[in-house]
Order: structure tokens, then C-alpha cells, then sequence
């Protein structure tokens, strides 16, 4: 998203002063050969840097991709924050269970801190009319909250960009799951789900991760022995994933928005999620759901959808998320709120 963002800013005609990045987007927006000649970038060394400079920067306008604003609110600044936090949003979530007692705490002491600035925002911008409706109604009741929906990247939509990946080859039923392995992401389901559609239903799958060396590390040595990891794939090597899979899983127990959901649908791929309010922004006959947390489920659900023999109307589904879900038209909503702010 933020590069994908980085990019339609270098090739528009808003007038910007400075942009704070990391090292690793200054690392992927070199890579993307993205020109940013008109304006000038500041790249965060630590949070320290990143307080300082977002406090004394002397802009009327602080806009952040992904909020919240590390700094200190002078008078007659502007605060424009994106939210895609869930642990804020929902902070009665199943997955503070599997937390230790000191992990717990922090995560809790971290949220609170960062919803105490969230308040301080004079507008947020969220990904999906749901996630507007919740965060009215849990955290920032008087806020001004725009919806700029998240969108299909525009490498979906340009097959020459594509790069093919190497799995093994296998015709078993192939179920992939993309993404990093944060606790919430809820990964380590899959090696359960794997034994139950084999031992109950006697059906034969392969399970592919798209986790690296590190992320494995921190799973159990019974997902390493039962799944595919493959690596972290880059942006041009998720179409290709979408491709060589028959259906995508996606347990998570926490998100705002996903794009998984629509990168499957659009890629006309069934899709298994969590049977969560904020996994059912999309209305699609590609999408079912499962009770989460329920391995049985999961593999009960799987079952079904394999033995479906029922046509898909793709090219209704693809149409739908072209039109609902435009990174373009994502783009120029914010561009247009900021420069609401600039001419007051």
C-alpha cells in the first residue's frame, strides 16, 4: 500500500514539501525508479527522529499513511491520520489469549497510547464504510472519519509485470495462504485443518506459506514438517501465487481490511476466511466462512467447497472489484481531502 501510494503521489501534480519514509520504502521506491524530484524526502532514522520531525516540521498539514502521528500536536496543525489498526479497533479479541502476561501488557500499553493520539486527529481516513461505522462508534465518536476503500493493486492488472514462482509440483489440492506470520494472521491453524480434511474426508492437500527462514523459525516443527513455505514474495510474484492455487485460506482472527479478500476474488480464487464482521466487506459466491478459531470447521468447510462442481460467474466478480475497489480513485479521495485542508 505504501508504495503503491509512493507511486501514484511521484507521477501526480499535488504539491507536497517534505515526505517522511523508512529505509525500506526509500529501498522500494528506488527499485520502483519512482521520481520525486519536486519534493523532498526525509528518511526517519528512529523514532526519535521521526517525534522530532513530525513536531517541528512547521507544515499546516500532517498527513499519515498509517497512522498514528508520532509527535507532539502543535497549535493550528492539522492532523490527518490513516487507521488500519484492529487491535485498537477491536480490543476484546481472542488473540490477547495467546499472549504471556508480560506480551499482554505491552501490546495493551502500546494501543493505549496510540489511540490516546488517534483522538488527537482532526480527520482520519479508513479503508471500508464498516471500519468508519466502528471506530464512530468505539473510539472517536466526534472525529471526521473519510473512506478512501483499500484496492487491487494496479500489478493485478498488468500481466506483463507478472513473475512466475517455483513450487512443487503435486496433484494434490492446493491451498495457499499469503501473508506475514503475525500472531493474529493465526497460521499455525493450517497444520490441523491439513490432518482433518486427510483423516476424516481422506482428501490429499499440499498447504503453501508465504513465510521466510526467520518466520518459520517461530512456528512450531510441525508446521515446517506439514506445510510449503515458499518466502516472502514480492509484489509482482503474488498474482502468479493466486494462480497455481486452488483456494486460499485465510484464518486470521484480527484485521480493519484485508486485501487478501479481493486479490482472491479478483484472481477468481474460492476463499475460506474467519467468520469475523470485518472479513465480510465483500459480497462474493468465491468467499465462505468458517467459525474461527475451529480447525473442524475450517476442514468441513474446505470439504464442501472441494466438492462443489458449480460454475462462477468470474468475470461479474472481476468487474465488481474493478469498480469497488480502484486504487486510483483511492488515491485522488485522499488528495482531495488534504487539499481541502491546504486551501483553508
Amino acid at each position: 500500500m505504501s508504495l503503491s501510494f509512493m507511486d501514484y503521489l511521484s507521477k501526480s501534480e499535488f504539491k507536497f514539501k517534505k515526505i517522511l519514509i523508512s529505509k525500506k520504502l526509500l529501498a522500494e521506491i528506488k527499485k520502483n525508479k519512482n521520481d520525486f524530484k519536486r519534493g523532498n524526502i526525509v528518511v526517519a532514522k528512529n523514532l526519535f527522529h521521526k517525534i522530532w520531525f513530525l513536531t517541528f516540521h512547521r507544515q499546516k498539514v500532517v498527513f499519515t499513511l498509517f497512522g498514528p502521528t508520532y509527535g507532539l500536536k502543535l497549535k493550528d496543525i492539522i492532523w490527518v491520520n490513516g487507521f488500519a489498526q484492529p487491535w485498537i479497533l477491536f480490543p476484546k479479541n481472542i488473540v490477547y489469549q495467546e499472549l504471556n502476561i508480560f506480551k499482554n501488557f505491552f501490546f495493551k500499553f502500546k494501543f493505549f497510547i496510540q489511540k490516546q493520539l488517534y483522538k488527537k486527529s482532526d480527520f482520519l481516513v479508513v479503508e471500508h464504510e464498516f471500519i468508519k461505522n466502528e471506530l464512530r462508534d468505539r473510539i472517536v465518536k466526534n472525529s471526521k472519519i473519510k473512506v478512501a476503500n483499500n484496492a487491487i493493486n494496479q500489478i493485478f492488472l498488468d500481466k506483463s509485470s507478472w513473475k512466475k514462482i517455483k513450487i512443487r509440483s503435486s496433484n494434490k489440492i492446493k491451498i495457499g495462504m499469503i501473508g506475514r506470520n503475525y500472531l493474529h494472521k493465526n497460521f499455525s491453524i493450517a497444520t490441523k485443518v491439513k490432518k482433518e480434511l486427510l483423516d476424516r474426508f481422506k482428501i490429499k492437500t499440499e498447504f503453501y506459506a508465504t513465510l521466510n527462514s526467520s518466520e518459520l523459525k517461530s512456528l512450531n516443527k510441525s508446521f515446517s514438517k506439514h506445510i510449503n513455505c515458499i518466502g516472502q514474495l514480492s509484489l509482482r510474484e503474488c498474482p502468479d501465487f493466486y494462480n497455481k492455487m486452488d483456494i486460499i485460506f485465510f484464518p486470521s482472527n484480527l484485521e480493519c481490511f484485508s486485501a487478501t479478500p479481493i486479490e482472491s476474488v479478483f484472481m477468481g480464487k474460492k476463499l475460506l476466511c474467519a467468520d469475523y464482521s470485518f472479513n465480510k466487506y465483500l459480497d462474493s459466491q468465491l468467499i465462505s466462512f468458517f467459525t474461527p478459531n475451529d480447525y473442524v470447521s475450517a476442514a468441513e468447510t474446505l470439504f464442501r467447497i472441494i466438492s462443489e462442481t458449480k460454475k462462477n460467474n468470474l468475470n461479474h466478480e472481476k468487474e465488481k472489484i474493478l469498480r469497488e475497489f480502484n486504487a486510483l480513485d483511492r488515491f485522488k479521495s485522499i488528495l482531495t481531502l488534504l487539499s481541502e485542508f491546504k486551501t483553508h
